[in-house]
């Protein structure tokens, strides 16, 4: 009988690597244009909103 901890090691090791990569990129440009807006909110003078 294979032990339970064995059966998910197996599950993370045949996770695709380009899923790791698109979401890595995903949350960079995330915080990209969550950088960006601010910016630009501080450049027009507007108020940060909390």
């Amino acid at each position: 009988m294979e032990p339970e901890g064995g059966h998910r090691n197996s599950v993370i090791k045949r996770r695709n690597p380009i899923e790791f990569g698109s979401f890595d990129s995903v949350l960079t440009s995330t915080l990209i244009l969550y950088g960006n807006q601010r910016l630009m909110m501080e450049l027009e003078g507007g108020h940060r909103t909390p």
